[in-house]
């Protein structure tokens, strides 16, 4: 088969199950709460932060207020009003112009254990599929925003914005231990 040929019979196959695929945040399915959660373990007695209010840039104030609405909209996020753990909202500009929001959660991250569960090495990942007649680098769609926040650990993920003070109640990216939950056997 050539690699036109092949091309074109792996779009076929993508247009035909389309609908498996997430292709933006309303179609985020969450992963059953008994299987998984994202929990947040701190150090005893660690002190709790909460970040003052940091100024955005005024050019990006409508693209992070549309992407706090669609993580609102999806339920990713939560409006709160009180929390112990608060922390800044850092918008980057991607290539194609797109604002990009991250929460600032080193404070957070400081005060957590260290989840040890060892993240597999390139080679560990080049060996699990050598062999293999085909093989897809797809990108799975806000893998993360997929696995929900232990409830008594959603306010240590709280942000605060002009618009007000928000909680992730799915894992956000930036914490310490997601990758750890996120790359678990379970899943």
């Amino acid at each position: 088969m050539t690699f036109e040929n092949e091309r074109f019979s792996f779009l076929g196959l993508l247009k035909k199950y389309k609908n498996v695929l997430t292709w933006n945040y309303k179609d985020l399915k969450t992963y059953d709460t008994s299987i998984v959660q994202h929990t947040i373990p701190m150090i005893y007695d660690e002190k709790h932060v909460q970040q003052k209010l940091t100024k955005i840039h005024p050019n990006h104030e409508s693209q992070i207020k549309a992407e706090l609405n669609k993580l609102l909209k999806a339920k990713i996020i939560l409006p709160v009003k009180h929390s112990k753990w608060v922390s800044n909202l850092v918008s980057v500009r991607r290539k194609n112009g797109d604002i990009r929001i991250f929460m600032d959660f080193r404070n957070l991250n400081k005060a957590c254990l260290k989840d040890n569960f060892p993240l597999p090495t390139m080679e560990q990942i080049l060996q699990s599929v050598a062999g293999s007649e085909l093989t897809s680098f797809l990108n799975v769609f806000s893998g993360y925003n997929q696995i929900l926040v232990h409830p008594d650990d959603r306010l240590k993920t709280t942000f605060r914005t002009k618009w007000g003070t928000y909680a992730y109640q799915k894992i956000p990216f930036g914490l310490i231990n997601a990758g750890a939950t996120f790359n678990k056997p379970w899943i």
